[in-house]
């Protein structure tokens, strides 16, 4: 499978290596450049989140973090990731995208918002362990459409191609919650602060997220058409069991943790997750850039894009792996973060594994084909939940560990196989172009 995919990007390392810088200039580099030291702040402030207040504030962000982060998504139907599908193939104009983005932040949003509050007390008693007030549980409900319409405002400037502004938005997001944790710890050390300094850091996101938009496009058009409403969900939906199953992958981990064993542990682990994540941001940010432009090409040329940046993405991947193991372990060590060696390098194999797949992700969603990502990624969900509950009450966070790496394994292994089974002459589209 892997000499095929070499053989098809007909090139060697020294091209590949070529071709990989080349895709990321000259809008992508700058990007690229933003979300890396947005991450690396963000994983900064999490390490001094730890030194400061120890595991316990930082495993109360991370599990408000993920569980919005997870239920936003979820709440969302999949229809922002098709933007880019929907606008390649003219399906859609300017305007069907921000009534889009309206109609979904207003109507999905309050749904996932009175979700929340209806099971605030399950959460609270459950997920938290009483470490967050009750109120203040039910006051993150409101973030759920907050981070709806982020996620729905990063699909719209990766369509538009806005990297720079994705970037930089996607930057602010990451930074604001967890600094104005932070500050508001430091302030008052009590956790009821860190899901305050969440709740206002998520507001200026999302001012931050309305102000971008105005680099893209603006439209009077209020309400999408029902005709499009019904194709953004049949088309989200096909998607969109992946897509939520893809995100339960990277956050069921951390929610087992805190329920088996409460918000200190599920510290521990954010940090060792928060790491392994840092391999992502160069493959995800090619992935960002190619989408758009793969949905505009033939099936032909869109693989043997794609095969490419297989190729330079696994060079890279080679070469960044076992140097963030050592800054890693080193880090964790200075700071006195507790960790386990083979835990940290299971799970930072199964990461990289994961990058290295995510080009292939973009294409199945730029040429129409979402349910391929759907197929590995509840195969990788499925793995997930039965290995995680038995393997983190025995072990703790190295069964978190061990639990995560073979369900990346399981679902980047289904993702190669797929594409290595799309044919050149391959249909451009596995769904037929619905007339405006």
């Amino acid at each position: 499978m892997f000499r095929k995919l070499v053989s098809e990007a007909r090139t060697d390392k020294g091209q590949s290596l070529k071709h990989f810088i080349a895709t990321l200039k000259p809008k992508l580099l700058s990007g690229t450049g933003l979300v890396m030291m947005s991450r690396l702040a963000s994983m900064l402030c999490i390490f001094l989140l730890v030194y400061v207040g120890g595991e316990e504030p930082t495993g109360v962000y991370a599990t408000i973090a993920s569980t919005i982060g997870l239920s936003s998504f979820a709440i969302g139907l999949g229809i922002p990731a098709n933007y880019s599908y929907f606008l390649g193939q003219k399906l859609w104009t300017d305007g069907d995208i921000a009534a889009s983005r309206r109609l979904s932040t207003f109507c999905l949003g309050s749904i996932g918002c009175g979700c929340w509050i209806l099971a605030s007390e399950l959460l609270h008693e459950k997920l938290f362990h009483a470490s967050v007030s009750l109120t203040l549980v039910r006051w993150l409900g409101i973030c759920i459409p907050i981070w709806i319409h982020h996620n729905h405002t990063l699909c719209t400037l990766q369509s538009y191609n806005r990297l720079g502004y994705y970037s930089l938005i996607n930057g602010i997001a990451q930074i604001l919650p967890v600094l104005f944790s932070l500050a508001l710890y430091q302030l008052s050390g009590n956790n009821e602060s860190v899901a305050i300094g969440y709740l206002v850091g998520s507001a200026l996101v999302l001012l931050v997220s309305l102000s971008s938009l105005k680099a893209v496009t603006f439209s009077t058009q209020i309400l999408l058409s029902a005709k499009k409403t019904v194709q953004a969900t049949r088309v989200g939906l096909i998607g969109y069991a992946g897509a939520v199953a893809s995100l339960a992958n990277y956050r069921l981990d951390l929610i087992f943790l805190a329920i088996f064993f409460g918000p200190g542990v599920a510290g521990n682990y954010a940090v060792l997750s928060r790491i392994a994540e840092a391999l992502r941001i160069l493959p995800v940010a090619m992935q960002i850039s190619m989408t758009p432009k793969v949905a505009g090409l033939s099936a032909e040329l869109a693989k043997s894009e794609i095969s490419k940046a297989l190729v330079s993405i696994g060079l890279f991947l080679m070469m960044l792996t076992p140097l963030t193991y050592l800054c890693g372990v080193a880090g964790m060590s200075m700071l006195g973060i507790q960790f386990t060696f083979f835990g940290f390098a299971i799970i930072l194999a199964g990461t990289a594994f994961s990058a290295y797949t995510s080009a292939i992700v973009g294409f199945n969603v730029a040429r129409g084909k979402a349910f391929l990502n759907s197929v590995a990624a509840i195969g990788g969900l499925i793995a997930t939940l039965i290995t995680m509950p038995w393997m983190v009450s025995l072990w703790g966070i190295v069964g978190a560990c061990v639990s995560s790496g073979i369900a990346y394994t399981t679902m980047s292994l289904l993702l190669l196989w797929q594409f290595s089974k799309v044919r050149s002459d391959s249909e451009g589209s596995a769904l037929k172009p619905i007339s405006s």
